[in-house]
């Protein structure tokens, strides 16, 4: 990740922080999964095969999905540069120097979740 951050590209990053609370609960979930299509099928079946992995889980949070929907709409996670270094315990933090990121530090989870369920409901358009 070092070697990332000093490369001297573009860089974009949601941490945990900013996205832990994109939790699919099971209102949205059933949205999803009472759809019927090809792809709400599958995500029923991972979701079960997810769910019924050890530990137990219930509720998905879509840590990743913000990354991708960033894309689409930077709205849900604005960024702000930052410079990011690894630190001697391997953690990622946020240094004295200048910016080798753009890091998300607060998500709309509300707005992005409705994003999302849409987007997978009633596909792409």
């Amino acid at each position: 990740a070092q070697k990332l951050f000093n490369a001297g590209v573009p860089i974009y990053v949601m941490p945990v922080d900013s996205t832990a609370f994109l939790a699919l609960g099971e209102e949205r979930r059933q949205a999803i999964f009472s759809r019927g299509t090809a792809l709400t099928q599958a995500l029923r079946e991972l979701y079960t095969l997810w769910s019924n992995s050890p530990p137990p889980q219930t509720t998905p949070v879509l840590y990743d999905a913000m990354a991708v929907a960033f894309v689409s709409d930077p709205q849900m996670c604005p960024v702000e540069p930052m410079h990011l270094v690894i630190d001697d315990r391997g953690l990622t933090v946020s240094a004295d120097g200048p910016s080798n990121a753009r890091v998300c530090l607060h998500s709309d989870a509300d707005g992005f979740l409705n994003y999302f369920v849409t987007r997978i409901v009633n596909g792409p358009n």
